[in-house]
């Protein structure tokens, strides 16, 4: 395009003559011109439209990842419900048989709960992942239902079994206000000292019917002024001793067989007690248990927590 300058000393325009690199300058400004304004096109266009393959693309990545979520929150969910039974079924071996529990027969596979190497997997192999572990931690959760059933069913048929266990509340009519201190370091009320304490301290009126709590064979009668007084020490199968102290008179006598819900006393304040109640205690292989615990027949579990929670809330025993 031609182009006019203005002489001042002719007072008229002339064509302005350029070079060859002034041409040259132009051609090139030109070509730059049209290289941005194509580049700028192509990213709008890139942006704002997607091709048909594209489209197809976000499509499948969205859905490989809603269901990498889904098998996520699957695997999450077996592997709480695992946790879960692990959990019921250690508590339930610890507080009753004093032990742990068996093994079910399988062994869990570390990888399902190490999700670090599914990063590196492609979309694919990552849901195809995802999907065996999933399948895996159900079987580990059949597996654990399939034992529990089992031994609950065993449990149920085995009446010997049952009765052996001390299971119930040794006061008659017990009511969760006559619970006292557990088992642990208590206040002793004479001395105001902290001494171990091996059972717990039921509180009743004198007179009131102790119970024996499991089958066995009555093992010790004592009978004295101080200490636990009038007493009566009872064994059981499978390494449970229970005793009965405090009473005011005693119904059995030793080298007796004795049944679950038999009376073998009445409370009584004999010995070395605050108040009338009995000191209930619960002897495994030589251990003390806390005899709360073995409440399981006669409470529910709403029950049990809150004697539980209160016998350990009371930091003076009674004897």
């Amino acid at each position: 395009m031609a182009r006019f300058i203005y002489d001042k000393e002719n007072l008229r325009f002339k064509l302005e003559k350029r070079g060859v690199a002034g041409v040259l300058w132009s051609i090139v400004k030109y070509i730059l011109l049209s290289f941005v304004v194509a580049v700028g096109i192509y990213v709008i266009f890139a942006l704002v439209y997607d091709t048909g393959r594209e489209k197809m693309l976000l499509r499948e990545n969205r859905e490989l990842m809603a269901q990498l979520d889904q098998m996520n929150a699957r695997m999450d969910i077996m592997g709480k419900a695992v946790e879960n039974l692990d959990l019921r079924d250690r508590e339930i071996y610890n507080d009753v048989f004093n032990t742990g529990p068996p093994e079910f027969g399988f062994v869990p596979d570390d990888s399902t709960t190490d999700l670090r190497n599914l990063y590196s997997l492609h979309d694919k192999a990552l849901i195809d992942d995802a999907h065996e572990k999933v399948l895996s931690l159900e079987q580990d959760v059949a597996s654990v239902n399939s034992s529990l059933a089992l031994l609950a069913e065993k449990f149920s048929k085995s009446a010997t079994v049952r009765r052996f266990i001390p299971s119930i509340v040794p006061i008659k009519d017990f009511k969760s206000a006559q619970t006292g201190a557990s088992t642990g370091k208590k206040v002793n009320p004479f001395f105001k000292s902290i001494r171990e304490h091996t059972g717990i301290d039921l509180l009743a009126p004198v007179g009131t019917e102790v119970l024996c709590t499991a089958d066995g064979s009555v093992t010790g009668i004592d009978k004295s002024k101080k200490g636990f007084g009038n007493r009566v020490t009872v064994t059981h199968d499978g390494g449970y001793v229970t005793t009965y102290s405090h009473l005011s008179s005693i119904s059995v006598s030793k080298g007796q067989r004795v049944s679950r819900g038999m009376v073998i006393g009445r409370v009584g304040v004999s010995g070395t007690t605050f108040v009338p109640c009995l000191h209930y205690e619960v002897i495994r292989n030589e251990r003390y248990q806390n005899p709360v615990y073995f409440f399981f027949a006669d409470l529910s579990p709403a029950e049990s927590q809150e004697i539980l929670m209160m016998a350990m809330n009371t930091g003076q025993s009674m004897d």
